[in-house]
């Protein structure tokens, strides 16, 4: 099953937009679908560098595996959905929160 299909049948993990990071205020943060389970994220560090990175959602579980070593940082680091009684986000596994963006 694709997150294609998982959205129209109403299970929506609110994984697409813009996010703040924790770990680098000021610095964006976008994440996109690329095809079935597959994401893009991308954004720029405090250096103004741009980078891009392929991730997985494991439509089963939740989890979000990224590879966040084209950047120079581990291989694999995986994020779940922040709790809804918090900012609609994602936590990382190193403890980093990317709170998602309103749209303007």
């Amino acid at each position: 099953m694709t997150v294609d299909e998982l959205t129209e049948e109403g299970w929506d993990w609110g994984l697409p937009g813009s996010y703040a990071d924790s770990n680098h205020p000021g610095c964006g943060r976008r994440i996109d679908y690329v095809a079935g389970e597959d994401v893009s994220i991308s954004g720029a560090d405090e250096d103004g560098t741009p980078w891009s990175l392929a991730g997985h959602l494991n439509t089963r579980s939740g989890v979000l595996t990224v590879d966040f070593g084209p950047k120079g940082g581990p291989k694999v680091v995986t994020a779940l959905p922040l709790s809804m009684t918090k900012a609609p986000g994602v936590v990382w596994s190193d403890g980093g929160v990317w709170e998602k963006q309103q749209q303007s």
